[in-house]
């Protein structure tokens, strides 16, 4: 069970913090900014208390995709590593910059595709009752995401706003 857990933890970490960070337009895809959302990834797989029969099909799912979506997750890891080096090394270099970024969007879609999959498998093996916990974690996470990205984007604004004047 803590193979499974473990692994449910890592598909969704990897596909949530990926999105967010590439919504957030941070570096939020560490393993620090991301230990909240970990937390509660954990909570949902042991909310939606799964049988033994589905724990045995979430592994198999997990297993048959796993090593396409830690490529994808390390080639869009790497694809925004190439977008922050581009806006830092070439911030006037327009090209490349977008260049870079339609990279990351294709690698970010690669993944997203893949999660999306791996989902709907996963799905189709709860029971009603556990779709509905899952569809209501996925609320709460995404409110906590949507939050920290707000939260971020006014202290910016302040501090902005305290020393360029408005």
């Amino acid at each position: 069970m803590k193979t499974i857990i473990a692994g449910l933890v890592a598909l969704f970490l990897v596909s949530g913090a990926a999105g967010a960070a590439m919504a957030a337009g941070t570096d939020a895809a560490t393993p620090e900014d991301a230990f909240g959302l970990r937390q509660s990834l954990a909570r949902t797989i042991l909310e939606l208390d799964l049988t033994d029969a589905q724990k045995t099909q979430a592994a198999r799912i997990l297993k048959a995709n796993g090593l396409e979506a830690r490529t994808r997750f390390e080639e869009l890891r790497d694809a925004l590593a190439g977008l922050r080096a581009a806006i830092r090394e070439t911030p006037r270099d327009e090209a490349a910059v977008r260049a870079a970024f339609r990279r990351a969007a294709a690698a970010g879609e690669e993944l997203t595709v893949i999660r999306g999959r791996i989902m709907a498998d996963i799905e189709d093996i709860l029971t009603p009752n556990q779709r509905e916990t899952l569809d209501a974690r996925r609320k709460v996470m995404d409110a906590k995401i949507r939050d920290r990205i707000d939260a971020g984007r006014t202290l910016v604004q302040e501090w902005i706003a305290m020393r360029a004047g408005q």
